[in-house]
């Protein structure tokens, strides 16, 4: 599952938790809508999550679109094409 947040400060909260970059962060993609996937807790109970892809590469409707679609039009991708803040863990809640 999918789920579209917009990022905020470095930070996203799915299902009542918040989540933050695990490399560093230059606030690049703040006020953005991504999508993001969650993966099963991990064994100390803890989640992490992935930022799948912008809100306009979630929009795309048919297999045609997607493969259409170029990601280094994204903010998140970089010109070598790596994806820096493509793994997110969770964090203590903010107060």
């Amino acid at each position: 599952m999918i789920f579209l947040r917009k990022i905020r400060k470095g930070k996203v909260k799915i299902n009542g938790r918040w989540f933050k970059p695990t490399t560093e962060y230059n606030g690049k993609l703040d006020g953005l809508i991504y999508g993001f996937g969650i993966y099963p807790p991990r064994p100390d109970g803890s989640y992490f999550i992935s930022l799948w892809g912008s809100k306009a590469l979630y929009d795309c409707k048919t297999e045609e679109e997607i493969q259409n679609y170029h990601m280094e039009n994204d903010p998140e991708v970089m010109p070598d094409g790596s994806l820096p803040w493509c793994w997110w863990d969770e964090i203590k809640e903010i107060k």
